[in-house]
């Protein structure tokens, strides 16, 4: 067999080495890849996903926690509310920026990308509010 060109050592050596990480069990990126170790969740930092508890669940931000039935029941309706507002500007913008314009007109642009942000920022809130 003759000798490896110079070309192909750079390539020869980066397979022996991959055979050599894949023999020991590792990646060759040096990461552990193993799933024998399972998942421990008994640390406390994984917050469960369902609330069942009626009251005591925080909104929005570590302070605003509603304590009361009442409270709770008023966020909801709050939510309800914001919900109602969202629809009515997806709605307001479908028919309001429905105009033949030119190419690109800076009032309408601007009034639409404004309404567009308002509507994900109202999408960011409900998702912080389920989270």
């Amino acid at each position: 067999m003759p000798p490896p060109s110079a070309s192909r050592l750079p390539l020869l050596a980066f397979l022996l080495l991959a055979l050599v990480a894949v023999a020991h069990g590792q990646a060759v990126n040096g990461m552990d890849m193993s799933m024998d170790d399972g998942m421990s969740l008994a640390n406390g930092t994984m917050m469960p996903m369902l609330h069942f508890s009626p009251i005591g669940d925080t909104l929005f931000f570590e302070g605003w926690v509603p304590q009361t039935r009442a409270a709770v029941f008023g966020a909801c309706v709050g939510l309800f509310i914001l919900t109602l507002v969202d629809r009515w500007l997806a709605a307001n913008r479908k028919t309001r920026f429905r105009l033949h314009l030119p190419p690109f007109a800076l009032a309408h642009d601007a009034m639409r990308g404004a309404t567009h942000a308002l509507q994900a920022l109202l999408g960011f809130i409900f998702m912080l509010a389920v989270m």
